[in-house]
C-alpha cells in the first residue's frame, strides 16, 4: 500500500534481487517495467503471477540497510529491509497453525 512503511522507505528488496517472470526466466528488480508479470503469493500463500505496477518513492542515491536470511539446505539467501513482512509458519507449516506475519526486523507489524 502507498502508505506502508515499505513505500515510504523506498521498498523492501535491493535492485540486485531477482524475480521470476511469467513468460519464463528471471529479471533483476531494478530492471522491472510496468506490465511485467512476476511470481508472487496471494493472501493464502498460494503462488501466482501478478502485474508489476511501479516503484514507489524510488531513490537511486538512497542508502538502505538490508537484512540477510540464509538457509543451509538448499543454500539460499534473502535480502530485505526491516519494512518487509514475512509469513512464518512453525515447522514449515506442518503443525497446521496459521502463519504469523512478522516484519523484516522480526516483530509483528506495527510492533
Amino acid at each position: 500500500a502507498e502508505n506502508s512503511v515499505a513505500a515510504k522507505s523506498g521498498g523492501c528488496f535491493p535492485g540486485s534481487a531477482t524475480v521470476h517472470l511469467e513468460q519464463g526466466g528471471t529479471k533483476l528488480v531494478k530492471d522491472l517495467r510496468p506490465g511485467d508479470r512476476v511470481l508472487a503469493a496471494d493472501d493464502e500463500g498460494r503462488l501466482l503471477y501478478s502485474d508489476f505496477l511501479t516503484f514507489l518513492d524510488r531513490d537511486h542515491g538512497a542508502k538502505k540497510v538490508f537484512y540477510a536470511i540464509e538457509t543451509r539446505e538448499p543454500r539460499e539467501r534473502l535480502l530485505l529491509t526491516a519494512a518487509h513482512l514475512l509469513f512464518v509458519a512453525p515447522h514449515n507449516g506442518s503443525a497446521g497453525r496459521e502463519p504469523e506475519a512478522l516484519s523484516g526486523a522480526g516483530r509483528p507489524p506495527g510492533g
